[in-house]
């Protein structure tokens, strides 16, 4: 039996980075919101406090930390969340110095999710919808920093002995492939940009990259120049290996009922079930477990919570360990059923999003007890 391999996002917020200090002052990390965390409703989990404290994630005994309880768990790649701003990464410190330089991930793969969309102000963030959020630094076209920043990641990771392949392709997951295509101005360009990177993979000996991209965006290429091109063939033209998810959907999240509150295992159902419909993309899809939500650490704590729009979003719960422990069996069990390369959990570490699973006051370590079960069983 192929059991795909277990990944799990991480979200590198929760250290110092000069070009957040530039922005949001000396010494800021998104801890500070997790700390002034308020509830918003009667019986409302905030603020979480996590079992291990404040902890800097940038320290090699930190991420070491990380490390080894994510593997006694069976968890066995951590897929960063990855930017490129102002021709030079951003937030990449736990990976290149912690993780990578001082070889605390040497006992895990790990693997870039490239988070190329805009750096919003929503730390905490104004009432109002995320497109109207202010840009600290803006997503730029993917033509202008293609060639440097596929440099950067073959150097740099693609040459790690850990650096996490499918098939032997170095994978690689596109938040947003719409904009990476736009950023090219048309289809054929963002393929030719595809195969420039597979050819820089095949310097550090690979065949390929391996390309994947969230299922639910749809690849929903609105524009005019697309309208006529199949999300197949969009695919199949980029040379895409397989198609995943950053996370879960709310079905009709601003409805009221639900807000502010939106039952977990309705949101479980919703999403699970939805899994097989991907399939009609034509390419492998790797089914992702959410561990649960709640964005309110982002929101401003001088206004009441009102349905607007992320992160004004409501909260997933009562969340329930059990359904939580079926969700991941439900994910092995079709990700062995269909081929999938990997299962993924979001997330590891998404503390202002109320989805992790490292240890909290409100959960103890029963998230990732739960996983160790599923994917380690005795």
């Amino acid at each position: 039996m192929n059991i795909p391999k277990l990944a799990a996002y991480y979200f590198p917020n929760y250290h110092i980075d000069s070009m957040n200090e530039r922005v949001m002052g000396d010494g800021w990390t998104e801890w500070e919101l997790v700390k002034s965390a308020k509830p918003r409703f009667e019986g409302h989990r905030q603020p979480t406090l996590p079992t291990w404290g404040y902890f800097d994630e940038s320290l090699q005994c930190q991420m070491q930390r990380q490390v080894d309880a994510a593997v006694n768990a069976g968890i066995q790649a951590f897929l960063f969340d990855w930017y490129w701003f102002e021709d030079r990464p951003f937030l990449n410190r736990p990976l290149d110095d912690a993780f990578i330089k001082n070889r605390a991930g040497c006992g895990m793969e790990f693997a870039l999710m490239w988070a190329n969309h805009d750096w919003q102000n929503i730390f905490p963030a104004p009432k109002a919808p995320l497109d109207k959020q202010p840009i600290l630094f803006p997503n730029p076209p993917a033509s202008q920093i293609w060639e440097n920043m596929t440099d950067y990641i073959t150097t740099t990771y693609l040459s790690q002995e850990n650096y996490l392949r499918i098939d032997g392709c170095p994978f690689f997951f596109f938040f947003n492939l719409q904009a990476f295509i736009e950023g090219f101005e048309n289809l054929d360009e963002a393929a030719k940009a595809l195969r420039v990177f597979d050819r820089k993979a095949q310097s550090v000996g690979a065949p390929r990259m391996h390309y994947s991209f969230r299922a639910s965006e749809k690849i929903a290429l609105a524009s005019e120049w697309t309208l006529s091109i199949s999300p197949q063939e969009v695919a199949s033209r980029l040379g895409m290996g397989s198609i995943g998810d950053y996370g879960w959907e709310f079905e009709n999240p601003m409805a009221s009922p639900p807000f502010p509150k939106y039952p977990y295992n309705n949101w479980s159902e919703h999403n699970i079930s939805s899994w097989s419909t991907k399939l009609a993309m034509g390419l492998p899809y790797s089914p992702c477990v959410q561990v649960g939500w709640d964005s309110t650490a982002r929101c401003t704590d001088l206004e009441t919570l009102e349905p607007i729009g992320y992160p004004w979003w409501p909260v997933a719960e009562p969340f329930d360990i059990q359904t939580f422990k079926n969700n991941l069996l439900q994910a092995k069990e079709f990700a062995i059923a269909h081929g999938s390369p990997l299962v993924t959990i979001n997330a590891w570490n998404e503390w202002t999003e109320g989805s992790y699973l490292l240890p909290c006051e409100s959960y103890g370590d029963s998230r990732l007890k739960a996983v160790k079960e599923v994917f380690l069983p005795a």
